[in-house]
């Protein structure tokens, strides 16, 4: 398990602590270009005093990097070229509240304290495929299988009033990284500063 010190007082500075990253994932012959996190993690790395020395300069410590500045330092200092940011959320089930109305409960897609580094040379990901439902389903109804993809299946049902007959493809794809031993997935700290 990796763990990332965002914060100002961290035992070893933020930019050394990449370089390691770096240097391990190297040496894995996966080479790290890519973050995923959450705007806050990034946030929290344009807040980092060791990133503003290094992007703006000594005089600049306290004052906010810019977006597309972090952005050009990571490319040009780590090879991370690629960062991605997920902050969308879901709702659990509803629930009742006690005036009677639905209450709906947020959750985060991607958690506010991690960030993922991978390496995603050429390609990102690839996928498995596996036989849909329907395949259970055929001695119930009419289901064949796509004679262009064997992995989807074709099923039809008729309905006489009015006459229309209903047509569904199905079919099941499970993402997977192209390289499983390029993927870092860290917890984000903050020890803060004296």
């Amino acid at each position: 398990s990796q763990t990332i010190d965002v914060g100002d007082g961290a035992a070893t500075p933020l930019d050394e602590q990449l370089l390691a990253l770096k240097e391990t994932a190297t040496a894995a012959g996966a080479p790290i270009n890519g973050i995923y996190t959450t705007e806050a993690v990034l946030n929290k790395l344009r807040k980092n005093a060791n990133i503003q020395k290094a992007v703006n300069g000594a005089n600049m410590v306290g004052m906010l990097v810019r977006n597309a500045d972090l952005r050009a330092y990571l490319a040009d200092e780590f090879g991370i070229s690629r960062i991605y940011t997920n902050d969308a959320t879901y709702s659990l089930p509803l629930t009742m509240g006690s005036n009677g109305r639905p209450v709906a409960s947020a959750k985060r897609y991607y958690p506010t304290d991690k960030i993922t580094f991978f390496s995603a040379n050429g390609k990102l990901g690839d996928g498995l495929w596996g036989d849909p439902p329907e395949v259970s389903a055929a001695k119930f109804m009419d289901v064949n299988a796509s004679a262009v993809s064997p992995y989807v299946y074709v099923s039809q049902y008729a309905e006489k009033d009015p006459a229309v007959i209903w047509t569904k493809a199905s079919a099941l794809f499970m993402p997977v990284l192209y390289n499983p031993n390029a993927l870092y997935v860290a917890s984000v700290t903050e020890t803060k500063g004296a």
